[in-house]
């Protein structure tokens, strides 16, 4: 039973108070579609892009949070980041077809990593490892995927050595080898009709391929439809979270 809280309001005390009474377990947003990381992130990557914008406070109730009893889960959104991928186009976005080298930008304006680029996964893995030092006992992982919206057709992939859905169980073992250190479980949100068809093409989501690295798979759905998700996913060793409410 999850609790929410933001990690860039109030003291310690308060967010321990700010836990839902019967709640076990806290979800954190500690990185965002902009890219922006909620927390006070040492990384230097993140410092070079102006990606940091939680400061001593948050990473307080973080330590606070994951001092605790309660079960805690960082909200890590992977692909879906704006501020990387604009300060490193060619290195890490998923670029134009129209315009050479220049980013490609979803309906909202927004821009995207992507996953086939060795300096995208690095950054990605480098966020969710500092997450995994910070004491969090899950990360949970949004948008792990290839963009889905807009001009699709506009996407240049003439560069690309990877088939979409290679690139993200790549990601997704590199993300495993590079936090098991810390002994925390990975998990990734899917939405329902992924699970139920066993994938996503335009996104790249193989569903055999991330269910044989992620612990759990978060999909948001109805109670009449949660028998069939649960059927899609139990030839895997992956638990289902439904989200239903």
């Amino acid at each position: 039973r999850p609790g929410a809280v933001t990690p860039r309001r109030g003291s310690a005390d308060a967010a321990l108070a700010a836990v839902p009474e019967g709640a076990n377990a806290v979800a954190l947003r500690v990185k965002n579609a902009q890219g922006e990381l909620l927390y006070d992130s040492a990384l230097q990557e993140a410092i070079d892009v102006n990606a940091v914008k939680g400061g001593s406070g948050a990473n307080a109730v973080i330590e606070a949070l994951t001092g605790s009893e309660v079960y805690t889960i960082a909200r890590i959104n992977a692909t879906h980041d704006s501020l990387y991928s604009f300060a490193h186009m060619a290195d890490a976005g998923v670029l134009q077809l129209n315009y050479a080298g220049y980013i490609w930008y979803d309906p909202d304006s927004t821009f995207y990593l992507a996953p086939e680029k060795p300096a995208a996964r690095q950054y990605i893995v480098s966020v969710a490892r500092e997450c995994a030092e910070l004491g969090f006992d899950e990360l949970l992982f949004d948008e792990f995927g290839y963009p889905t919206r807009g001009r699709l057709n506009n996407i240049d992939e003439s560069a690309r050595t990877l088939s979409k859905s290679a690139a993200l169980a790549q990601l997704a073992e590199e993300l495993r080898s590079g936090t098991e250190a810390y002994g925390v479980r990975l998990s990734v949100q899917l939405d329902a009709a992924t699970v139920l068809a066993g994938g996503n093409e335009a996104a790249g989501q193989d569903l055999a391929a991330l269910a044989a690295v992620f612990d759990r798979i978060y999909v948001e759905t109805t109670a009449e439809q949660l028998p069939a998700l649960t059927a899609a996913l139990e030839p895997y060793d992956a638990e289902l979270v439904p989200i239903l409410s």
